[in-house]
């Protein structure tokens, strides 16, 4: 069973209508334009999105120097809170002994009073 000899090579017959081709031809550039217009809209949001990376990058390089310094401001805060705290129980243990003598020498007056 031999096959008859004819060309097996794509090719293409005049009975396709022009506009056909035509339609074909526009329907691939029209695809082909809409990807490239819809990879350079792509292209432009990534580029954004690197762009709001990198200045948020920038930023949290900065944070560990602020956290540091406030870090170091609540501890001056807390020295100072408790300077002020035990100054605070001096200054309650002199009024204490200040109230103390301000009864003794009333009672003293009021005894010397009565007399």
């Amino acid at each position: 069973m031999t096959e008859p000899t004819e060309d097996k090579a794509w090719h293409l017959d005049k009975r396709v209508p022009i506009a056909l081709i035509i339609t074909f031809v526009f329907t691939i550039l029209g695809q082909t334009v809409g990807v490239v217009w819809w990879a350079r809209g792509l292209d432009a949001r990534v580029d954004g999105i690197n762009d709001r990376v990198r200045e948020l990058e920038a930023a949290e390089a900065g944070r560990p120097q602020r956290r540091d310094a406030i870090q170091q401001q609540l501890s001056d805060i807390k020295s100072q809170m408790s300077a002020l705290n035990e100054r605070s129980k001096s200054t309650v243990e002199s009024v204490g002994e200040v109230k103390r003598a301000v009864e003794l020498l009333t009672q003293k007056f009021l005894d010397a009073a009565k007399k």
